[in-house]
């Protein structure tokens, strides 16, 4: 039986790196909320997930799509192409598992390489095309030693 999209929570957190192994996020420089960057140079960044999927949506799979847009909500494209993450989870129902739990689904997704000017930008992450959180943040170029940010 299908649930709503809307009973699966999410935390997400930026991060200089994260990853997923062993039912655990592993998280360095989380928390990010401005990225300073040489003008003109690529950053890197890492998106660190808990989805919280209820009983009731266990042995299904989910689709999760992470999506970067600009201020203004519109989705940034690089090249031509927006700035979207997709994959999917499912997760079952241990052996002993009491009933009505939730379970919890660490993930973690990686951009490398993104060039992005200077302004502020949102995450959000969408389950079965339902939004279920999201992540501000701005970019701004990094001041040289000795001058005040």
């Amino acid at each position: 039986m299908e649930g709503s999209p809307n009973d699966i929570r999410a935390t997400l957190l930026l991060c200089d790196a994260a990853q997923s192994a062993g039912g655990k996020l592993y998280i360095l420089g989380g928390g990010l909320q401005r990225i300073a960057r040489v003008p003109g140079t690529a950053i890197n960044i890492a998106l660190a997930i808990r989805l919280m999927i209820p009983w009731s949506r266990a042995n299904e799979r989910i689709e999760v799509v992470a999506r970067l847009r600009d201020q203004d909500g519109n989705p940034v494209e690089v090249g031509e192409r927006p700035v979207v993450i997709r994959g999917q989870v499912e997760v079952g129902r241990p052996a002993g598992a009491t009933p009505g739990m939730s379970f919890s689904v660490p993930l973690t997704m990686n951009v490398n390489n993104l060039r992005l000017p200077q302004a502020r930008y949102e995450w959000t992450l969408e389950a079965q095309g339902e939004p279920i959180a999201s992540e501000p943040f701005e970019v701004r170029d990094a001041q040289p030693p000795g001058r005040p940010v």
